[in-house]
């Protein structure tokens, strides 16, 4: 520790306990320092000077209790995360200050841990190693006999010194969370923006760099999660059915190297197959009544212009030909005899003789 990291931490201390014993002699009994011009004053010091340094007294390290518990405990905002911690300082600090003020007290060597002011104000801000470990700075350790529902006072004191700086360090980390609450303002800004906040005070930083830090690095975020946003949106458009995935399967059919036409305008401009064998040829009422099934994919090339009553008339008569085969890309729908036909049907070669298409 260096000499002027050791003044400001005893300058602070010896105030804090003229403070309390001017209380005291006042016949005050509320032994957590609710002073006015006293707060301020430490909150000036924290709100200009390095947080890291008045925060680490005689080894407690409140901003890293600080960052462990915003980072376990999930709260709506930042706001409602520094409140319970403070709340929970509070209570640490009047333990402190009731075994420096009445060490001979022989009900403050017990710590209930299903007591109401354990369990409304420190199991919802620390965990319970941190709860174990900050009252172990005050002599506490797990009962022997109750386990984890008591915390006795261990039979080798802690100095008394020693317990009016951890009653200083908790009140200065309760002032600390009064600090960043009113840096936050009225707006519930979100728990990570509290905790990066607490990070950069972890860096030796005074508020206002703090929140500058702090700032730019949550735009900086938000801008990266919009752009991913967005990039995740073009992916989901490309690789989901949307309202444009019809038009993807009428261009599967397409000829390639040219746009996309109508059935019957493919048909007119198609060359006539060679002649099948008699072999192949079948009646078109047998290859009807061979495959009658009706393809969707297919029943997205109906006319544009038809109106829809008329559309879905047409759709429920069409008859796939059994001369179409699966990975023929080449097939032809006669508006007459509303059969699917591929380039080398008898049927298509009738129909063309007929100018039906």
């Amino acid at each position: 520790m260096n000499s002027a990291h050791k003044k400001t931490e005893d300058g602070l201390i010896n105030k804090y306990k003229s403070n309390l014993e001017s209380r005291i002699e006042k016949g005050d009994r509320s032994l957590v320092c609710r002073d006015e011009d006293f707060c301020k004053e430490v909150e000036m010091l924290l709100r200009n000077g390095s947080g890291q340094k008045i925060h680490s007294l005689r080894g407690l390290d409140s901003l890293a209790v600080m960052e462990k518990s915003l980072s376990v405990f999930p709260s709506k905002t930042g706001q409602v995360g520094l409140e319970k911690l403070s709340k929970a300082f509070e209570v640490l600090e009047l333990a402190a200050l009731n075994l420096y003020v009445y060490p001979w007290r022989r009900e403050y060597r017990l710590v209930k841990m299903f007591s109401g002011m354990f369990t409304h104000s420190i199991k919802p801000a620390l965990t319970l190693q941190q709860a174990k470990e900050l009252f172990g700075l005050l002599g506490y350790q797990v009962s022997s006999l109750k386990g984890d529902e008591e915390l006795a006072l261990n039979s080798k004191l802690v100095p008394a010194d020693f317990l009016l700086s951890f009653a200083c360090g908790f009140f200065a980390a309760r002032m600390e969370c009064q600090l960043l609450l009113s840096a936050l303002g009225s707006v519930d800004r979100g728990l990570e923006w509290a905790l990066q906040l607490v990070k950069e005070r972890q860096l030796g930083l005074s508020l206002q760099v703090a929140l500058e830090n702090t700032k730019r690095k949550s735009d900086a975020a938000s801008v990266s999660d919009t752009v991913l946003a967005g990039g995740m949106d073009a992916e989901l458009d490309l690789y989901t059915e949307q309202a444009d995935a019809s038009h993807v399967m009428s261009t599967s059919y397409s000829p390639p190297h040219s746009p996309y036409t109508q059935p019957k305008e493919i048909v007119v401009n198609q060359p006539l197959p060679k002649e099948p064998s008699q072999s192949h040829l079948g009646s078109n009422e047998d290859a009807r009544h061979r495959r009658s099934f009706k393809d969707p994919g297919i029943m997205e090339n109906t006319s544009h212009g038809q109106a829809e009553g008329d559309a879905q008339k047409q759709e429920a008569s069409k008859v796939m030909c059994s001369c179409v085969m699966l990975n023929q890309l080449y097939i032809y729908h006669c508006e007459q005899c509303k059969d699917i036909h591929s380039s080398v049907c008898s049927c298509y070669t009738e129909c063309k003789r007929k100018d039906t298409f």
